[in-house]
């Protein structure tokens, strides 16, 4: 299944920016439906799990929302976030410059905050403007698809509970 960035926010931003940069992820193992990510030093964190226990022992990758691990994604790969408007209305952007068959390429993409348009255009430059979720992933992150828009490409909405709806450790 593919997915375009600007349809990624939350935890298939996370996930998508963790491929970006070269992390491993998977299931940890007991923890049926979690979704973890190594860091390259060694550390487990979770995007996803169902219970709060192992995201308190291992803590969450949330780099949409998170600026420590934004800033790690800044220094891996010299994204540049600013504060764009138009017609009254504040985003932010990030650009990265990276090589693509010997040549520097200049990738952008916008977002909400700082933080989302960085994990964008780290994904944009190292993956492509869609990415493919392997069936495996789109389970964890418990997502279904809403709608086809161009060809395979699908827009996908988090089915779960929004903050104050549930008392789950899915937030």
């Amino acid at each position: 299944m593919q997915v375009r960035i600007e349809d990624m926010s939350s935890r298939m931003l996370a996930w998508a920016t963790a491929c970006a940069i070269g992390f491993t992820y998977g299931e940890m193992e007991g923890e049926e439906g979690s979704l973890v990510v190594q860091l390259p030093s060694g550390p487990l964190r979770f995007i996803r799990a169902k219970r709060m226990a192992p995201i308190l022992n291992h803590g969450r990758w949330a780099p949409e929302s998170d600026w420590q691990q934004a800033g790690m994604v800044v220094d891996m790969l010299g994204v540049s976030p600013r504060r764009v408007s138009e017609s009254g209305d504040e985003q932010w952007a990030a650009s990265v410059i990276c090589k693509q068959n010997g040549i520097e390429k200049r990738f952008e993409m916008r977002g909400a905050n700082a933080t989302q348009a960085i994990c964008r255009a780290a994904v944009l430059a190292k993956i492509g403007s869609s990415v493919e979720v392997p069936p495996g992933v789109a389970m964890a992150l418990n997502l279904q698809a809403a709608s086809r828009t161009d060809g395979n490409v699908i827009n996908l909405h988090d089915r779960h509970p929004r903050p104050g709806h549930s008392a789950s450790a899915d937030a």
